[in-house]
Formats: C-alpha cells, structure tokens, sequence
C-alpha cells in the first residue's frame, strides 16, 4: 500500500472494506434444465471483450434459477462491476441488470462507502497494477484474498461523486463519437461497394445499379460490369509485387524504419510510432528486393490478412517484412487508391477460395497477388470514383480525430483526477447529493 501516497484528506482502502469481492461459476452443461430457456444473464469474460459500452445489459447464454442455484454463481445487483479474474485481467464493465458470471470474474458489489462509478474509474485506471497480481501456469488469474487485498486511493464521497461526473461526460462523449463513427463507416462501406460494382459516370453521380438499367452493363468473370471497364489481372496493373526481407533483422535502438505488420493494423494508415529500426546497412540490402515508395500500396500478407495502405508523399526511406507486400501500381492503367479499394472493400475476398487455407497461419501468397483479378474502370472514371469516395469519407476523418482527442483528454484527467493532483471544486449540491 506504500506505492500509493493519498493527497491530505484521502485515504487507502482495500477493496474487501468498501465492496464484497463475488466470485462466479457454472451450471454443468451437461444437465439441459440448467440452460434451457434460461431467463437470468450469465457473463464470461467473453462477454466483457465484446462490450463497447461501459454498462453490461446482455449476455451471450442465460441460465434458469435452477442452474443458479447448482452453482458457485451468484446473483449480482445492478450497479456491480464485472471484473475479469482469469486469462484477461482487470476488464471491467458495470451491471445494468441482475447478472451472475462464470469463475473468470471477482466481481465487486460497492457498499454505501463507495460511489460504484468512481470504483469503476480507479479500477479501469489501476488495471496495470491488478494484473501483475495474476498467477497460474496454464493461465494467469488472481485469487479472492489478492483482489480483496488490492489498494485503490479512496476520496471522500462528495468527491468522489464529482470525479464520477466528470469522467462520465466525457465517456459520454466518446460513445456518442464511437457511434457516429460507426455510421460514417456503414455509409463508407456501402459507397465503396457502390463504387467498386457500379462506377461513376461522366457527371460523377453513381450509375443505375445492372437491375436497373442492364443496358449499361457487361457479363464478365467476375460477374456484371459496367460496359466501359475491363477486368484486368494483378499483375498486369502493377509494375512490381514483391514482399519484404524473409528474415528477422537485428534491430537497433535508432536507424531506419521497419515496417510489420502491426504497423498496418493499428491506425488508419502507416502507423510511425511503435516502429522497430535497422541499420542503414541492412535497410540498403533489404532494397534491392522492396523499396517503397510513395504511392505504392502495402498489404498485410500474414496473420492479419488485406490490410492495404497507401504510402504517403514525402516519406523518409523504410524497409518492409515478408510479412507485408508491396504493389507498385502502373500509373498508366491505373491509381494507388483503386488496388487499395480492391483490398480495403474486402472484395479480394471471394477470389481467395482456399488459397489462404492452411493448419497454420493464413498467408496470401504473393502468387495469389499477381492473379487476383480487378474490375478495371478507365483512368479518368477511377479519379471521379476517388473524388466521391474521399467526399464521402471526410466525416469519418473528423470524428476519428475527435475521438483520439478525447481519449486523450480522458486519459489526462484520470491521471489528475484519480490520483488527487487536481482536486475537485466540492460546493453544497455536492454534499446534499451525498
């Protein structure tokens, strides 16, 4: 408890002096009358991961009271936090209705010494800390007497209930922003499909779908297409296809970037931040095989698979793994942005067949690159495409900004907040709500 040090009229407590610490449990499946037609919700960690909201409402499986009553689950209050316990540790939502759980979860029922949204912050901001406290060979998990035992700095309610307030709003915020995000994607996913089947026509507007006026359209191997476009293979669209270095280099604490997977896979574009570096004498060997350059398109070939970016202008030189390819396109027969649509739009997709299959990890092989085929629209219709693709897109942009702001503007009040560095403004509607 020493590494927590309460600013003047704070306090540590352990979570067993102002919650009980419930552990869940499960009904045997092989005994249908626990299961069928259950009415009560019954959380796995599962069920903490997928939920994108902080209140918990529904349940993957129900049980009936019966199977409550055959088991260490208990039936928890609203308002209780759903912790994990077990493999995933220190995810946490809160109740929104009556709920037991599996054994994965030490689940927290506030007493009336704790506001339960202050709780659910400290322990969302404490998470680091608990998760060292997990123990197992097969899988880490903390036990009851750790998670009873666990500090948390502990304000007087009138601040505590303040701090809640706030940190609410701006989680209020975020889901409101989540949300709009959500729907901007839906519009953008349904434009690009709408692109990528129908085109644009010389006034830029979306043409009649091929039900509505078939008369605009051609049979082809991939289906109905409109009558000006071509299918054209990878490989003849491209002036290059090439994956990186097929080894893993030394990395060094500075040098030249070195572009994986990962890099592909945590933002919108090419992330430059969580970067591994190589020497320049490695970077300049590993070019003679893949030297990007701006306007190429990268794609995740391993693991993760088709996630396409395009490399920017005015890019400092960096190296790539086996696990990312490149495709330079030819600017003659076609735009960067129409093989990142082939990608991004998941309509390589349905030309992979088994392909990737395999008992290992998914690959796409760089064979599989230079065969896909691309519905091709001639070079001045793909600049008309990409205008109303990026139009439409210009909203997502701007919320996925805010939302990085806001997440900032969480994280830094948490810090201030949680810990009592800035300490908040109790006035008597304060006090008269305690």
């Amino acid at each position: 408890m020493s590494e927590l040090r309460p600013p003047i009229g704070w306090s540590v407590r352990r979570l067993g002096e102002i919650t009980e610490v419930v552990s869940g449990g499960t009904p045997s499946r092989e005994n249908p009358s626990f299961w069928e037609n259950g009415t009560i919700p019954w959380a796995t960690p599962t069920d903490i991961t997928d939920c994108n909201s902080r209140l918990l409402a529904s349940t993957a499986d129900r049980i009936t009271p019966k199977g409550l009553r055959s088991c260490a689950a208990r039936l928890l209050p609203p308002a209780s936090l759903l912790m994990t316990s077990r493999a995933t540790l220190g995810e946490i939502r809160v109740a929104a209705t009556e709920i037991c759980t599996n054994q994965g979860f030490k689940s927290l029922v506030p007493t009336p010494l704790i506001d339960n949204w202050y709780l659910f912050y400290q322990m969302q901001f404490s998470k680091p800390r608990y998760s060292v406290l997990g123990k197992g060979s097969t899988f880490l998990e903390v036990n009851t007497g750790d998670t009873q035992s666990f500090p948390i700095l502990y304000a007087p309610l009138p601040e505590q209930h303040k701090i809640a307030r706030i940190l609410e709003s701006v989680d209020n915020l975020i889901e409101k922003t989540e949300a709009l995000i959500a729907k901007y994607q839906a519009v953008k996913q349904g434009m690009m499909h709408d692109l990528f089947t129908r085109g644009v026509d010389e006034h830029g507007h979306l043409r009649p779908s091929c039900a509505e006026a078939p008369s605009l359209y051609k049979q082809s191997e991939l289906g109905w297409i409109p009558k000006e476009w071509r299918v054209a293979v990878m490989v003849d669209l491209t002036l290059k296809i090439v994956d990186g270095v097929h080894h893993t280099p030394e990395y060094v604490e500075h040098g030249i970037p070195f572009v994986t997977v990962k890099n592909l896979t945590q933002s919108d574009g090419i992330d430059w931040q969580e970067l591994n570096y190589i020497t320049e004498l490695d970077h300049s060997a590993f070019i003679l095989r893949a030297d990007p350059k701006p306007g190429d398109v990268l794609v995740t070939k391993d693991g993760t698979l088709g996630v396409a970016r395009i490399v920017p202008k005015n890019v400092r030189p960096f190296s790539i793994f086996v696990s990312v390819a490149l495709l330079r396109p030819n600017p003659a027969k076609c735009l960067s942005k129409l093989i990142w649509l082939f990608f991004d739009s998941g309509t390589y997709l349905c030309q992979m067949g088994r392909l990737s299959a395999g008992t290992g990890l998914k690959h796409i092989h760089l064979e599989h690159f230079r065969e896909f085929r691309v519905a091709t629209p001639p070079l001045d219709e793909q600049d008309r495409m990409f205008v109303r693709l990026d139009a439409s897109g210009s909203n997502l942009l701007r919320e996925r900004a805010h939302l990085q702001k806001l997440h900032k503007i969480k994280t830094g009040l948490m810090q201030d907040l949680l810990t009592g560095k800035v300490r908040v403004k109790i006035d008597e509607e304060d006090v008269a709500h305690v």
